[in-house]
């Protein structure tokens, strides 16, 4: 048996569509932020997020090229790809994140541009 790190668990579960299972449970006080979105504050608002990106992107994938983790801190460097269901191009990023835990669950996520693939305007478009 393979033991995932809980970076791991998020974005196999996030690939496969399977959001509940992707957040799991977070910490009171929890923020996700990313450049595109800036900030959502809580479980809702970031579950409520991450539909709009799977009806949007229905093929989306994360693929993790690098990743550390420290204790309580994940970082990791990924390309997100995806097709807007709407038709067009499909879209390729380089992304890094840095998600902290607690005790009673994930706490923060933050997530940054890479240099390559701005996909931001393609990515605003679908999502909305």
């Amino acid at each position: 048996m393979v033991c995932m790190t809980r970076l791991e668990q998020f974005i196999a579960h996030f690939n496969d569509g399977r959001l509940e299972e992707a957040l799991g449970e977070v910490a009171d006080g929890y923020a996700y932020t990313d450049p595109l979105v800036g900030e959502v504050r809580g479980r809702s608002a970031h579950l409520a997020l991450m539909r709009r990106v799977l009806a949007a992107f229905p093929d989306r994938k994360i693929t993790v090229t690098g990743a550390w983790t420290d204790a309580d801190i994940e970082f990791c460097e990924y390309v997100w790809t995806g097709t807007p269901a709407a038709g067009g191009e499909g879209v390729e990023g380089e992304w890094a994140a840095v998600l902290e835990w607690r005790a009673d669950g994930l706490a923060r996520q933050r997530h940054y541009r890479g240099a390559v693939g701005d996909v931001s305007p393609v990515v605003m478009r679908a999502i909305g």
